[in-house]
């Protein structure tokens, strides 16, 4: 976490009409928060100047943390404070925890709210001056709807002590400012639709403790999102605890780490330095049971497991009224394991969002150089929505020629980038290993096969396929749509990235081969004993490859064999494996005949153009 001192610019931005408010009440707030050392911007006249607000407001506004609003019956007249109001709401959804206060100076909130009485005036007169851009003024009356409706401070009358309200706003200020915020994405794009669906969820008005879950596959965002809200409402809860990266920093297997999570928690909570340590997990959680059962907490746990979520939220009565909890996790088995009622699937970006996050990260901007149009879009086009991917890649593409962007994007379809590809590698690394055997054979096979056929052959290999599939569902690996299978592009990169690497130089040694040069170089006196599955598909049609059977002689373990699009096979291998559950051969005039291998285990045929010897009884032929 960082100190919110070292995060922003401006501790508080105050946006005010100044012939209305800066001779007295402004200005005496001005001055009290500036006494007790709050870093405060306001503007001034000079800084007004033309019909829009300045670079320099823009940035003041993005670099504050907070806002106090001061509607006065003039405030809207102004296309300069509307403009103002708009960029400071669009600062409070984005998810780095802004806060804005309106203060309503001698006006009814609902003339605000509603445009009515002056604020309904104003509307009127900047319809028709604005009535060729009438979209902007729309954008004010709902940035203003949007600002009434928060919670806010009033002064009605004369009567009204403003001295005691002016302590009050720097007291509310002083107060949240000790608050440590999280540092989240540099450019949150897209963060505030997932703030705005969470906000059902989450129910801050119920007096009700409940547990929410986030979920997705690694790289989505889900820390990020979980940050982005923490930041929001972490203020109405009397304590509150981040721990960030759960799994991948502890050792479960060792109770003293669990030990030391307890304590963190409590002293995030607490405020206080524990002053003896947990000796055991147990132990831990009656010391949080008890002294937390009756505070008003907000705790995010990032990245956690079964034993884990036990061992520091076991129960909803464990935290005081109004308590929430959230969970993020790739698993969402997990969240059902733990019977969480509320959870939200963060999914991937769509391409406007995606080539926004992208090029802010290339070119430090929303929108791509116009040389460099066509290869962003090839770009965000290869990460498909996954906000890690497009950080990452974007960032390595910055300040590049065209010529390094076209290499760089060439590779990146073959081989993903390093960082990416370790991100991802999380989930399948924590799968067994038969999960591992079924999520490569559909990462390296079976993208985009009808789920019948694949469970036929995977049941065929007696890798008991539906419980196992379901995990892999679960853990967001996979999903099935229109009864087929499929999985985001970088996952799939991901799984064959993972097959590659079992021997970078030895193809032999693979466990499965799918690139037609790949194929084509086995030769017959090559290892290749670990070889289970071969695709052999030429990218163009027109090609004609020949292949020597004789390489497939060597390849005991293999389970599957595709051969499509205009390759030739030579000769007849000596043996074929009897373990081969599926065969398919489509357009290929060859000299291969079943005769050479046991066909019982056979359950795909798939045939096309072929001569065949013999069939096999109770084998689907398609």
């Amino acid at each position: 976490m960082d100190s919110s001192k070292s995060s922003w610019s401006y501790d508080v931005f105050l946006s005010f009409r100044g012939e209305d408010t800066r001779k007295s009440f402004m200005g005496h707030l001005y001055e009290a928060l500036v006494r007790a050392g709050i870093n405060v911007f306001r503007d001034t006249e000079e800084l007004k100047r033309g019909m829009q607000i300045s670079q320099e407001l823009c940035e003041a506004i993005n670099g504050s943390r907070f806002f106090v609003v001061a509607f006065s019956k003039n405030y809207a007249s102004s296309s300069w404070c509307l403009d103002e109001v708009v960029q400071i709401m669009s600062c409070m959804e984005g998810g780095k925890g802004q806060m804005v206060w309106p203060l309503f100076y001698h006006i009814d909130p609902s003339e605000v709210r509603k445009q009515t009485g002056v604020f309904g005036e104003a509307y009127i007169v900047h319809k028709e001056r604005f009535k060729e851009d009438l979209k902007k003024v729309e954008r004010w009356r709902e940035a203003l709807t949007k600002a009434a409706n928060l919670s806010s401070w009033h002064l009605y009358d004369s009567s009204c002590d403003e001295a005691t309200l002016v302590k009050e706003i720097v007291h509310e200020i002083s107060t949240k400012l000790n608050k440590t915020l999280l540092t989240i994405a540099k450019n949150p794009v897209g963060i505030s639709s997932h703030i705005e669906k969470l906000n059902s969820a989450l129910d801050l008005e119920t007096n009700d403790v409940r547990m929410i879950g986030i979920y997705g596959l690694g790289g989505i965002g889900k820390t990020t999102v979980a940050k982005a809200v923490y930041n929001c409402i972490a203020y109405r809860f009397e304590g509150c605890s981040f721990l960030p990266n759960i799994k991948e920093k502890c050792n479960f297997s060792r109770d003293d780490e669990l030990t030391k999570l307890q304590e963190s928690l409590l002293q995030d909570i607490l405020l206080i330095k524990m002053h003896r340590s947990i000796s055991f997990s147990d132990e831990g959680s009656n010391v949080l049971r008890h002294r937390l059962r009756n505070k008003k907490v907000l705790i995010v746990l990032d990245d956690v497991d079964l034993q884990i979520s036990k061992k520091l939220v076991g129960h909803l009565s464990w935290f005081g009224s109004g308590s929430r909890i959230i969970i993020t996790t790739r698993d969402f088995h997990l969240l059902n394991k733990l019977n969480i009622k509320w959870t939200y699937k963060v999914d991937k970006l769509n391409h406007r969002e995606a080539l926004e996050l992208f090029c802010w990260n290339a070119f430090n901007n929303p929108v791509p150089d116009v040389s460099f149009e066509e290869l962003s879009n090839v770009a965000v086009e290869q990460a498909n929505g996954l906000p890690l991917a497009l950080v990452v890649v974007g960032g390595s593409l910055c300040n590049c020629s065209k010529l390094e962007w076209e290499s760089q994007l060439k590779k990146l379809k073959k081989i993903p980038n390093q960082d990416v590809h370790n991100k991802l590698k999380l989930s399948f690394d924590r799968l067994g290993d038969l999960q591992k055997t079924i999520f490569l054979d559909i990462a390296c096979f079976f993208r985009g096969y009808p789920t019948e056929d694949v469970y036929s052959f995977i049941d065929a290999c007696d890798f008991y396929t539906r419980s196992e599939i379901e995990v892999l569902i679960k853990k967001c690996l996979i999903y099935i749509e229109y009864n087929r299978f499929q999985m985001h592009d970088l996952i799939q990169l991901m799984g064959k990235e993972i097959v590659r690497q079992e021997s970078p130089s030895d193809l032999g040694r693979r466990s499965r081969l799918w690139y037609h040069q790949d194929v084509q170089v086995l030769q017959e006196d090559e290892a290749t004993e670990n070889v289970e599955g071969i695709v052999l598909e030429l990218p163009k049609a027109e090609e004609v490859v020949w292949l020597d059977a004789k390489s497939f002689s060597k390849m005991t373990k293999l389970r599957l064999l595709i051969i499509r699009n205009n390759v030739n096979v030579i000769g007849t291998p000596r043996c074929f494996s009897n373990y081969l559950r599926w065969f398919e051969c489509h357009r290929s005039s060859s000299s291969l005949v079943l005769y050479t291998f046991n066909p019982k285990n056979l359950v795909v045929l798939v045939i096309s153009r072929y001569p065949i010897m013999h069939l096999v009884a109770n084998l689907k032929v398609m």
